[in-house]
């Protein structure tokens, strides 16, 4: 059986994954079994607060860890796998034009939120089709700088809007965010959703960890005359914990402020560079559930929430009519 290069890279890829998973149960021990029910009760604090905190620690850990399996283990789709459920989706579109009630020959395109949604473009994609000035396989709102469709030349096949293609997994990732060593995946449209309360969750757990350890151990280590070597392991912890928690709190602001704005990272600095309009950006509030979808308890756990197929987006109705009409100028 030959093996890919792409196939050792994801092998020797899982070592970041094993080291973030030791880190992460080697806390639990260190904070709960060692900290609460160990020095705590050296340093005479009543068994009460231990059970209080850990009360709190418990579930904390949990929805951290279960975000980051889903980072993980959630393989973001690729074009090719989702053009069946889009050739269906159109075919419906042919069979019952009025599914969407906006009108796709209007001028200006937008409705009252000035959105167009997703079955809007496909049907506008379809019009295009059946008079010859569209030869897409997917519906597209953006293209090359030269007018030319997105296509892959590694995989063959054309790119969605926002898709990109990752050099490190070899395919091409719907609404390709980064791809990031310490999950050995890629980020994108299907697991977007978890690496950011896996960001959120990890930032509040390393603040918990070390706000609730800090004063005890600084006072253990100072006021006791003898440390054990399991004991020790707290010191590094509270540096650890506390290293962590600045860093993912800056990272987590970062991506706040792109699903506020509706963009990737891939995006943010393509329109840094050529400060072209963003056309997905639809208001924070749609933008935000974009992202995680309608309210509900689903928006604070790491399920599926997310809408959409990762193929088309609804677009700011504006922005593109703006674009259309330099573009006729």
């Amino acid at each position: 059986m030959k093996i890919s290069k792409h196939d050792i890279i994801r092998t020797v890829g899982y070592i970041p994954v094993l080291l973030t998973f030791f880190l992460f149960f080697w806390s639990f021990y260190a904070f709960t079994v060692v900290y609460l029910f160990k020095v705590l009760p050296k340093l005479n604090i009543n068994i009460g607060l231990s059970i209080a905190l850990t009360v709190f620690y418990i579930p904390l850990f949990i929805v951290t860890v279960w975000s980051y399996y889903q980072s993980v283990f959630t393989r973001p789709l690729t074009p090719r796998m989702v053009w069946d459920s889009v050739k269906n989706n159109l075919s419906f579109l042919v069979r019952n034009p009025t599914a969407t009630d906006l009108d796709i020959s209007s001028e200006p395109l937008f409705n009252e939120q000035k959105v167009l949604e997703v079955d809007t473009l496909r049907l506008k994609h379809l019009q295009l089709m059946s008079e010859g000035e569209e030869n897409f396989s997917f519906p597209m709102v953006t293209v090359k700088q030269n007018g030319e469709r997105r296509y892959c030349k590694t995989c063959h096949f054309d790119k969605p809007d926002r898709s990109h293609h990752c050099s490190i997994c070899g395919k091409c990732v719907l609404k390709m965010d980064h791809h990031c060593p310490w999950l050995n995946n890629c980020v994108g449209h299907h697991n977007y959703k978890y690496f950011l309360l896996f960001i959120f969750y990890t930032t509040l757990y390393t603040l918990y960890v070390f706000a609730a350890s800090c004063p005890g151990v600084l006072n253990y280590f100072f006021g006791s005359g003898i440390v054990t070597l399991e004991e020790f392991q707290l010191l590094f912890l509270l540096i650890v914990s506390g290293l962590f928690s600045i860093s993912l709190f800056g990272f987590s602001v970062i991506h706040i402020l792109l699903v506020l704005k509706n963009k990737s990272t891939i995006e943010d600095l393509e329109y840094i560079r050529s400060k072209k309009f963003n056309i997905f950006d639809l208001g924070k509030r749609r933008n935000f559930r974009e992202v995680f979808g309608e309210f509900g308890i689903y928006w604070f756990l790491p399920i599926p929430s997310t809408p959409g197929d990762g193929v088309n987006f609804p677009i700011n109705a504006e922005r593109y009519h703006l674009i259309s009409q330099a573009q006729d100028n």
